[in-house]
């Protein structure tokens, strides 16, 4: 798995803060915790609203049944309008970003 990480820079009281968040794609099933009964038709706002419970921010969906196919981005749908409706499956993944994996 490829994690990018992304770090914010701030300044405050004379000392630089780092904030770093790393891109990751959790499964719909993480360590043998369900947190979206699959399969199941679901709007990409539920899915931010999952991934906040899970102290993450959700910045798309990777479909498994279209890792294959370019036209459709390789399963990969980032910033979709909260109103999108995913048909999740257990290999399916939220892309999230994290301060740390668990």
């Amino acid at each position: 798995m490829v994690e990018v990480i992304i770090a914010n820079i701030t300044w405050g009281e004379s000392r630089a803060v780092i904030n770093v968040l790393t891109l990751y794609l959790h499964s719909v099933i993480l360590r043998g915790v369900i947190f979206i009964e699959t399969p199941a038709e679901i709007t990409f706002a539920d899915c931010m609203a999952i991934a906040r419970k899970r102290g993450e921010i959700c910045i798309g969906i990777k479909v498994e049944a279209l890792e294959l196919d370019a036209s459709c981005n390789y399963g990969v749908d980032l910033i979709p309008e909260k109103n999108t409706r995913f048909a999740l499956q257990p290999a399916d993944c939220l892309v999230v970003l994290a301060e740390d994996e668990f």
